[in-house]
């Protein structure tokens, strides 16, 4: 087979390999340098702010990509500067910023931003933003207000559904412990700066950003209008001096350990979205392929505001029939539901005893109303199921919460790219889907929560939409690449590991989906998919299948943003699967206790991809052919997925 995509495209999704950031450092500081922006900043082996960027984002809330030009870095005795500048242009958003980055050798970080409006815009934010680490939630903080007053405060433990976060607003500095007789403090100018939880939206991190919410949004930025901020990151206390100089990053040639915690949890169920839009059918051979996944339900959305939700309904029964799953029926359901719910009980006959669960929402509200929940389950109540929830981010259902005595479940959606759109950024927010899950497990006490659906970015359109020939908003490139399938493994750990009842996943079909269609790619410009192949997470779900109704081992990573593992269990079988999570080759080596001499696994990686994506029954089918090394170690190149049956 001649080869058609290449390693980029295998990988990333995309020809143009991300940037893998440069390590600089500033005196006991270091940190990545990466598109314009300060990431993982360390002191020692703890992170302890995550990142410092410049943002745009239009009167819509959607982020405004930038292009970087004329990118200087000069080195120095303990430090550094950087230059560059950065240019925002999308539909009517026009801006363009200078940035001056310093590192000095006594830890002092100073970020810069000088920008001007190429013209008049409507605009949510400009400016700096600074992400603190999610490892900060529920420590102490100092807050020096812009008022003068200087207060204890303290990071939200369980995640906050006020915005900004109760205490953590109008101020200029804050300050919290970073080590023994050492605090860091975070110093804001040229705005009034606050803090929003963004675990409500899955991101792994507290946001520090100016435009405070009180002050009505979108605003007007004026052609010609200059915006001006300064942050600057330095440490304070006894301790600093007892710092040592920063030493440089380790290599990818120390061994990400996997270890057994001892607990385990139900592999969770899992189930897809019907894909949108799509054909009304699926062929034999895909659905073949949804059952090959161990799928165990298709989403099917009902606008019931409407005429069309019977069509709708009759095709997601057909689809999932013929791949042997149930539905799980989400009901958009308009202020007076009772009537369509009662033509809904009315065409029974069709769904009876094929309904995984009903999910109710309340088209135009923000999460699941009372009102609507009481008349779905007097209307369908003993049937399936009846749960609510939202259909946007946890930060609706977390300031819109459904009386839990009217829910059989929660369900809470999950996207990592709400903010930002870069793979470190991806899989650090795996951490934040945790986070979330706790979350609602003490806000619905005892109530199971289904996670639904699963997507790489936002779900709804915000403003117009993208030009033809364009991927629209809701799609990602890496849906179709090695990073994804290596995500989707992660996100089945996740879920499972924080106690989710069931998760349902992307949808079945196109860029939303794990295969393509015969018909190909509906961007081919941009999503490189091939026709009529899967994904390479259609490949993690299809290593899973086997186990359904078994259980998941918990298991712990020595670097859990490098790589990962899950061990699955049922009927005395067991399998390991392993992922890197980064784009470079790692070592990963399988915990002792299934470890054996002459031990087989199947690689998926970016060597045989393409060959997996075309052939997938013939790749499932084939022997193992990479050897467990004597330590159990594992050789895995850029975002492989591997398996081992032991």
């Amino acid at each position: 087979m001649n080869e058609t995509l290449s390693r980029n495209v295998l990988l990333h999704g995309t020809e143009n390999a991300p940037d893998g950031g440069r390590e600089l450092r500033a005196g006991p500081l270091r940190l990545v340098l990466g598109d314009g922006q300060v990431r993982r900043v360390m002191l020692g082996g703890r992170e302890v702010v995550r990142r410092i960027y410049g943002a745009v984002r239009d009167g819509f809330w959607n982020t405004v990509p930038g292009v970087i030009s004329g990118m200087s870095v000069e080195e120095g005795e303990g430090g550094f500067v950087v230059k560059f500048r950065s240019e925002h242009r999308q539909f009517d958003a026009d801006f363009a910023w200078e940035a001056e980055i310093t590192g000095s050798a006594d830890g002092t970080l100073r970020y810069v931003f000088e920008g001007r409006a190429g013209r008049t815009f409507a605009r949510n934010r400009i400016g700096l933003c600074v992400l603190h680490p999610d490892n900060l939630a529920g420590a102490g903080c100092e807050v020096e207000h812009v008022s003068g007053e200087v207060a204890a405060r303290a990071f939200p433990g369980l995640v906050d559904p006020m915005q900004p976060v109760r205490g953590l607003h109008d101020f200029r500095a804050i300050r919290y412990g970073v080590g023994e007789g050492v605090e860091l403090e975070v110093r804001c100018e040229g705005d009034v700066f606050e803090i929003e939880d963004q675990r409500n939206w899955t991101d792994a991190s507290f946001k520090t950003y100016s435009t405070p919410q009180r002050i009505p949004l979108p605003g007007t930025i004026r052609e010609g209008q200059v915006v001006g901020q300064v942050v600057t990151v330095r440490l304070l206390g006894e301790g600093v001096g007892k710092l040592e100089p920063a030493v440089e990053l380790e290599g990818t040639a120390t061994p990400v350990e996997l270890r057994l915690s001892g607990a385990e949890v139900p592999l969770v169920r899992y189930g897809l979205g019907m894909a949108v839009p799509g054909a009304r059918v699926l062929t034999e051979v895909e659905a073949g392929r949804v059952a090959r996944a161990g799928v165990a339900w298709l989403r099917v959305d009902l606008d019931m505001s409407g005429d069309g939700w019977r069509e709708v309904l009759g095709d997601g029964l057909v689809q999932a029939g013929s791949c042997g799953a149930k539905v799980e029926l989400v009901l958009h359901l308009p202020e007076e539901p009772r009537g369509v719910l009662e033509a809904l009980r009315g065409l029974e006959s069709a769904w009876g005893g094929r309904v995984e669960r009903w999910l109710v929402l309340t088209k135009g509200k923000p999460a699941t109303s009372a009102a609507a929940l009481t008349a779905a389950r007097e209307v369908l109540g003993g049937t399936a199921p009846v749960g609510g929830g939202t259909d946007a981010d946890f930060f609706q259902l977390n300031n819109n919460r459904p009386p839990a005595g009217l829910v059989d479940f929660v369900s809470v959606p999950l996207r990592p790219l709400a903010h930002q759109f870069d793979e470190e950024t991806l899989f650090e927010n795996l951490g934040g889907q945790r986070h979330v899950l706790r979350a609602a497990a003490a806000v619905f006490p005892g109530v199971p929560a289904q996670v639904s659906p699963v997507s790489f970015r936002t779900r709804a359109q915000k403003g117009p939409p993208m030009p033809e020939g364009q991927m629209p908003a809701q799609a990602d490139v890496r849906q179709m690449a090695l990073a994804g399938a290596a995500w989707l493994l992660g996100c089945v750990k996740a879920v499972g590991e924080t106690g989710a009842a069931g998760v349902t996943l992307f949808q079945t079909t196109g860029l939303r989906g794990v295969m393509e269609t015969a018909g190909g790619s509906a961007v081919p410009g941009v999503f490189r998919s091939l026709p009529g192949a899967v994904y390479p997470c259609w490949h993690v779900l299809a290593a899973l299948a086997p186990f359904a109704g078994g259980v998941m081992r918990v298991v712990e990573s020595s670097e859990s943003l490098m790589a990962d593992g899950v061990l699955v269990e049922r009927d005395g079988r067991r399998r390991m699967l392993v992922m890197n999570q980064t784009a470079e080759r790692r070592r990963v080596v399988i915990p002792a206790e299934v470890r054996r001499a002459g031990l087989k696994f199947k690689v998926l990686d970016a060597a045989v991809a393409e060959m997996a994506m075309v052939g997938p029954e013939a790749f499932v089918a084939a022997e193992p052919c990479g050897v467990v090394g004597e330590d159990g170690g594992l050789e895995l190149d850029g975002y492989a997925v591997a398996w081992v049956d032991c």
